[in-house]
């Protein structure tokens, strides 16, 4: 039997830099650009947020979380009715007091208007429901592009080190 013995040069540096580059890709680098991306949809989501008094746009947020070496920008809002807003409702009965609160900001405090106007969104609520506004997903929908082209960069950055 014969034996072949041979050493390829460059291999520890080779190996070596595949082990940065795993790092690389779910560490730092790969967060910070993960944090532009969620940067931009959350500028396009506040821009889209359906606004009363604009407690729900201020609530959009961006997060990064790096979990078992995957990195993950999350864009949200803390509001109870954010989902609502977003994703829409069946029909269903909404209380009278918050449709009041909001038609008397919509007619300056007119409470005869206000009240008609309040009965007939609770009725329309009451048959239809509320239409989805699907701000947060048209924020990443209309900056695919954008967010794609922010991470292919930020990946030739970290092959290119």
């Amino acid at each position: 039997m014969t034996e072949i013995d041979g050493k390829v040069k460059g291999l520890d540096q080779f190996n070596a830099k595949v082990e940065q580059l795993q790092r690389d890709m779910t560490g730092s680098p790969m967060a910070a650009a993960m944090g532009r991306a969620t940067l931009v949809v959350t500028r396009a989501a506040r821009k889209n947020a359906p606004v009363d008094r604009g407690p729900l746009r201020a609530s959009i947020v961006p997060e990064v979380v790096t979990r078992d070496k995957i990195v993950t920008g999350i864009v949200g809002s803390n509001r109870e009715y954010a989902p609502y807003q977003e994703l829409g409702t069946r029909p269903f009965w909404p209380p009278w007091k918050p449709l009041y609160e909001w038609a008397l900001r919509k007619t300056r405090g007119d409470r005869k208007v206000a009240g008609a106007l309040a009965a007939g969104a609770r009725m329309a609520i009451a048959a239809r429901g509320i239409k989805a506004k699907r701000f947060l997903q048209r924020a990443v929908e209309d900056n695919n592009a954008r967010i794609k082209r922010i991470i292919e960069q930020a990946v030739g950055r970290i092959v290119r080190r």
